[in-house]
């Protein structure tokens, strides 16, 4: 059997993005809450103004009286927080938003189809750091709250049809890929609190059958254990999903990360990185280019990650993930022993249209260093633009400075090759 290893070469010192003074660093963290603050205020005065429309107006009508329409635009949690909806978020304040949450598929009943329901899951895409495409491609994500009872229905719909969001429809591109793989960051109950309604059976060649919310008929999903086993710090299982009277379904692949309490951090930067790594091999594998000639994307298959909320495992695991290719660029740059051979680095780019202004990854290190850029920071805030509060605690935030620095320093940033034993 062929194992996973990674290949050690003489590497430049960090580079100053990586070891920020504790003056930049704390500016850095005020900057990420401020801005986090500013959002979640937005969303807090449309929701007020959304429920006044209910009592006294149409909620477009009170929109189109606000001052701030283009914030809600950005921000807007409607559909997250209509009465019809509002209990399918696991926490209150917790809703995606409108612009880049996940379209579950339409449903068929009587002949008619009908609008899009809501789930809370986002669409998510690493954030654009400044680099090409084909320097750093930039992946897609669905991150999700955990299920509820009567959401799991929704959650498992989301395998059975391309991902989608109403921003990505507006892009144009193909369809994306199906999801083939999950990735669990929470256990099902934690601090005797359940964080997470079990979604798939526990006992191999168990089938479970989960009725639509409405329970209409033809409309339901079913889920199958075939296979687990646990190794690595993680347990993977082997699932068959599929929609009422497709007795066949798909091969979905479910890997639970286990150790990792809530609002903390991993105990080791560099398992977690392994771990990371294994995912997207993994993913690859179960995403072959040939098995998606139904879609137009060239893009790999999205990953499904959630913890409770979806927000701060989940926001902290692709934070870094969506930092290790850049590490990786970088350490493969021309005479990578000396400190000046890095290449040029851009800075993310501006965005004039955005509410808050783009983050000033330009100039948030420039006490520490006079040319260093912000990605760390800039890939938070691009997180946390497409789904609130993502990589949700200073010190999650601070721990993706320091993981990301351990990746440099101990050669983890480059994907593992395989060698025969």
């Amino acid at each position: 059997m062929a194992a996973l290893t990674h290949k050690h070469t003489a590497r430049a010192p960090p580079p100053a993005f990586l070891t920020p003074s504790r003056e930049a660093l704390h500016s850095a963290l005020a900057a990420l809450q401020e801005r986090e603050q500013l959002r979640r205020a937005i969303i807090s005065d449309a929701r007020m103004h959304g429920y006044a429309a209910v009592q006294g107006g149409s909620r477009s009508d009170a929109r189109r009286r606000r001052e701030g329409e283009a914030e809600d635009e950005w921000f807007a949690v409607d559909a997250g927080s209509s009465r019809a909806n509002l209990d399918k978020n696991r926490y209150s304040d917790i809703i995606a938003y409108d612009r880049t949450r996940c379209l579950p598929p339409l449903r068929t009943t009587a002949g008619a189809v009908s609008a899009p329901d809501y789930v809370n899951a986002s669409l998510v895409r690493e954030p654009d750091l400044g680099f090409s495409e084909d320097v750093l491609p930039r992946r897609w994500w669905i991150a999700a709250q955990a299920p509820i009872p009567h959401t799991v229905h929704d959650f498992l719909s989301l395998l059975l049809s391309p991902p989608s969001s109403p921003a990505y429809q507006e892009t144009g591109a193909g369809p994306l890929p199906l999801v083939n793989l999950v990735v669990q960051l929470t256990p099902l109950v934690e601090g005797r609190r359940q964080k997470c309604h079990p979604y798939f059976p526990a006992t191999v060649g168990e089938t479970a059958r989960v009725p639509s919310e409405g329970g209409e008929r033809g409309q339901g999903v079913w889920v199958r254990l075939e296979r687990k086993e646990e190794s690595e710090g993680a347990r993977t299982s082997e699932l068959r999903v599929g929609r009422e009277g497709d007795e066949l379904g798909r091969r979905v692949v479910h890997v639970e990360y286990l150790g990792w309490r809530d609002h903390g951090v991993p105990d080791s930067a560099a398992h977690l990185i392994r771990f990371i790594h294994r995912l997207h091999a993994l993913n690859a594998s179960l995403s072959p280019s040939s098995s998606s000639s139904s879609s137009s994307s060239s893009s790999p298959a999205p990953i499904l990650a959630h913890c409770s909320a979806g927000v701060g495992r989940t926001g902290t695991l692709l934070a870094l993930s969506s930092l290790l290719p850049l590490l990786s660029y970088l350490l493969r740059s021309p005479s990578p022993t000396s400190p000046t051979s890095l290449p040029p680095l851009p800075t993310p780019p501006d965005n004039p249209t955005h509410p808050l202004g783009s983050y000033p990854a330009h100039r948030i290190l420039s006490l520490s260093a006079s040319h260093a850029v912000d990605y760390v920071g800039a890939t938070v805030d691009g997180l946390r633009d497409q789904r609130t509060t993502m990589c949700q605690t200073a010190e999650q935030v601070r721990w993706v400075w320091d993981a990301a620095r351990v990746a440099w320093e101990e050669g983890l940033a480059d994907e593992p090759h395989a060698e025969e034993e």
